[in-house]
């Protein structure tokens, strides 16, 4: 009774925080900072025929004199089909992505010494041409050490018996990683950048000093020792100084090499090398206290060189047996938002953004790093799954893409801000702010979520602080926040007709010109109305729908709610024309821009949509109904040659179609309660792109079975999974598939209790295990051709 009490009275003092706790007061001064980049590092960069040149500053990559912004998503072409690398491409680059990162793993492509394999998931040339096809950076990631939660890293396993040290400035390892990069470079040829190729930098190594070998997943017995690397700091240094001239000599020649910054390295960071960070909030299971990347961090090399971001965790982790949640989706745009306050970056990098599945090598078995770690999915928890389906953060994350790819120019020198009264630990419910200013105008970057311990409803109000007075978001009034509230203000942003708008309680996006006119798209966090406020001294008219405003004043402030189909429209005085458009959350989150000769559209669909230079594609699971949005209205549409009639709604103009419904018939048979097979016809995925099914299940671990054989072609940890099962569908069309799932054993090491994971004392629980009705869901997919 005691106990109930406390509970009554602790609930009633939350109760009263929340109905007295005052508006939040943020302030930031921003009076005289900016930053001023200095050309360095002359031996980096490089031209192309017809005189383009990307160099570096201090702070920034330069590409045709303008600073350049990256988006990148980590995605690996050996954990993945071939004929699905094009799909996965455009979805992953509808996802607001401009730049593909991604690991080569050595031991696939060399698993006998000298005998060198690029072919199927190993053509690394035909992946990189598939970037360049489709406008994608490339990234390559050569190691030859690539941790990813791979069997030793990427290193083929056969150097642990060779007569000298891996990782290390041994003569007899460097000759072997000359002879990998050698043929890789025959794989590259002709497709860096200074050769009107994809390729922009290349990155060596991975986390040396550390991530260890760990030797042991393969040998077993007392295999392991911990190697990271080289202990002496000259040596570590050297190491990588060894890895660049090798593969410079070799050819390996991209715009500049990279290097992963984080870690207790002991030596100095190699000169002419691009550090580059990461950040997960869920690399581990959370503590009793919000996770450190729910704010503001500070790093080194920054204004010495440009510092970036390549492994952010996009809402993803690595599954294990003791560690397989779904990190929550806003996760992932705290995540980001935290790093473009954190740096005075243009690169967001992350880890993983499209899932894969590890291969099984037929030299070295199965490619998993430990045996508590999933022995073919690496599914990430990705925005993109393992089997291509996109998850919300995949959504969620597209705005602050938008703003970054659109903003760069405006974003690049701005000068990283903290505001007066900073938190006073990570569970102080108090807003995240950083200005990054230049001259007076800049952005508010702010971010509210706790992720342990979630942070109560609250109001805030902010003042910028200028050599011109004092700016107040809003300028009355206040903003209500909630647990996950992210957004970018800008304040003093110059739009594109060079009219200033002074504030904004609203995040800019993507920006497109049509018909002389220039649009600005917002986003407001929760799809709360906004407050734009316009100076007027270069304005000659400002409407909204039918109100006019006063051009007379100072300023004119103008509150809207969402509404794409609704804006400002403001004209200045040498006749330019800008208009604002407020999206709501859901039209932003499901908005893409592309390009169709020439113009750049902005679509809008609630299916899946990618896009290339001559088609539109969009796809979902239940639904045979399809429609997309577009700004401005795209002419010469069709499907199998047929012209669409579209239809004009608002701003937007909207076309439909439909397709026939498709019965799928999945035979079910439950064996017992731990073992259920599949069965499929292959016609089936003749008019569908895909099938998928999702079930629920007790018991650590399902594995998927080819029945034909008994061979084990997928595995999940987690009590839920949703196989896209096109893939399987040779397996399906003969003796089918089969589910197991699998109890748990009280081992520090995970093992499983069916001794399929060999070497491990067992003491098998007896907890209930069982699979869970099956859901099917068929995935429909329709094409619109774009005359050119």
């Amino acid at each position: 009774m005691k106990k109930r009490m406390r509970v009554v009275v602790l609930l009633s003092m939350n109760l009263l925080i929340c109905f007295t706790t005052h508006a939040q007061k943020h302030t930031v001064n921003v009076k005289g900072r900016g930053l001023n980049p200095m050309p360095v590092l002359d031996n980096w960069g490089g031209k192309r025929a017809g005189g383009a040149r990307v160099y570096a500053n201090n702070y920034h990559i330069m590409e045709g004199g303008k600073p350049l912004a990256i988006t990148m998503g980590e995605f690996h072409p050996q954990r993945y089909p071939q004929e699905e690398w094009e799909n996965a491409l455009l979805e992953i680059k509808a996802g607001g992505i401009n730049t593909i990162s991604f690991y080569v793993f050595w031991s696939l492509i060399e698993a006998y010494p000298g005998q060198f394999n690029f072919s199927g998931n190993n053509n690394i040339r035909y992946f990189i041409e598939l970037c360049q096809k489709h406008g994608l950076k490339a990234i390559p990631r050569i190691g030859p050490y690539n941790n990813s939660e791979f069997l030793i890293g990427g290193l083929p396993p056969w150097i642990y018996g060779m007569p000298y040290r891996e990782r290390s400035n041994d003569p007899g390892y460097l000759a072997a990683v000359k002879n990998y990069y050698s043929e890789l470079s025959k794989q590259m040829k002709g497709l860096y950048w200074q050769q009107g190729g994809p390729i922009y930098y290349v990155q060596l190594e991975n986390e040396l000093g550390h991530a260890p070998v760990s030797w042991e997943t393969y040998y077993k017995t007392t295999a392991s020792d911990e190697h990271r690397g080289p202990k002496d700091g000259e040596e570590w240094t050297k190491h990588y100084y060894n890895l660049r001239d090798i593969a410079q000599e070799v050819g390996i020649n991209p715009l500049y090499f990279s290097a992963t910054a984080w870690g207790k390295h002991p030596g100095d960071f190699p000169e002419g090398f691009l550090p580059f960070f990461g950040g997960y909030m869920y690399l581990f299971p959370p503590g009793k206290n919000n996770s450190r990347i729910t704010s503001f961090r500070t790093f080194k090399h920054v204004g010495k060189v440009p510092v970036g971001f390549c492994e952010l965790g996009a809402a993803g982790t690595p599954t294990r047996l003791n560690f397989s949640i779904f990190p929550p989706a806003i996760s992932a745009v705290t995540t980001a938002t935290t790093a473009l306050g954190s740096i005075e970056t243009l690169t967001l990098g992350y880890y993983l953004y499209h899932g894969g599945s590890n291969p099984v090598s037929e030299r070295f078995g199965f490619m998993g790093k430990t045996n508590n770690m999933a022995m073919i999915s690496y599914d990430f928890r990705a925005p993109i799954s393992e089997f291509g389906q996109p998850r919300p953060a995949y959504y969620m994350l597209r705005p602050i893409h938008q703003f970054l790819l659109n903003y760069s120019e405006e974003l690049a020198n701005t000068q990283l801000v903290q505001q007066d009264i900073e938190e006073k630990n990570l569970d102080h419910a108090w807003m995240r702010l950083r200005a990054r200013a230049n001259n007076n105008s800049g952005f508010l970057i702010t971010s509210y979520y706790g992720n342990v311990n979630p942070f109560n409803d609250t109001e805030v109000k902010m003042e910028v602080t200028t050599d011109d007075g004092s700016i107040h978001i809003p300028s009355s009034g206040k903003i209500s926040i909630k647990n996950g509230y992210n957004c970018i203000f800008p304040f003093n942003l110059t739009l594109k007709n060079g009219v200033k708008l002074i504030s904004a309680t609203a995040q800019p996006t993507s920006i497109l010109e049509t018909k002389g006119e220039y649009y600005q798209f917002f986003i407001s966090p929760h799809d709360q109305s906004a407050e734009f406020v316009i100076a007027t001294k270069e304005a000659k008219r400002i409407s909204y729908n039918e109100q006019k405003f006063n051009v007379n004043k100072p300023k004119a402030t103008i509150k809207i709610s969402p509404d794409k189909n609704k804006k400002i429209k403001i004209v200045s005085k040498s006749g330019k024309i800008t208009n604002l458009v407020l999206l709501s959350n859901d039209d932003a989150e499901h908005s893409i821009e592309t390009n169709f000769n020439g113009q750049k559209y902005l679509l809008i669909s609630n299916q899946d949509i990618i896009s290339t230079n001559s088609s539109i594609s969009l796809s979902k699971c239940k639904t045979n109904d399809f429609s997309f949005l577009s700004f401005p209205q795209i002419k010469g549409v069709s499907i199998n040659g047929k012209s669409l009639k579209p239809k004009k709604n608002g701003l937007f103009t909207e076309y439909n179609t439909s397709l026939p419904k498709k019965e799928v018939a999945l035979d079910i048979v439950k064996i017992n309660d731990v073992k259920t097979s599949l069965f499929l016809k292959p016609e089936v995925f003749e008019e569908l792109n895909d099938v998928y099914i999702s079930f629920n299940f007790s018991g650590d671990i399902c594995r998927l079975f080819d029945l034909k054989d008994g061979t084990m072609i997928g595995d999940e940890f987690g009590g839920f999974w949703r196989i896209g099962l096109k893939r399987f569908k040779n397996q399906l069309a003969n003796d089918g598939l089969m589910l197991r799932t699998t109890a748990g054993a009280k081992v520090k090491n995970v093992a499983t209790d069916d001794n399929m994971l060999l070497d491990e004392e067992v003491t098998a629980k007896k907890d209930i295990v069982s699979i869970g009705e099956i859901s099917i869901e068929p995935e429909y997919k329709v094409t619109f051709e774009i005359k050119n």
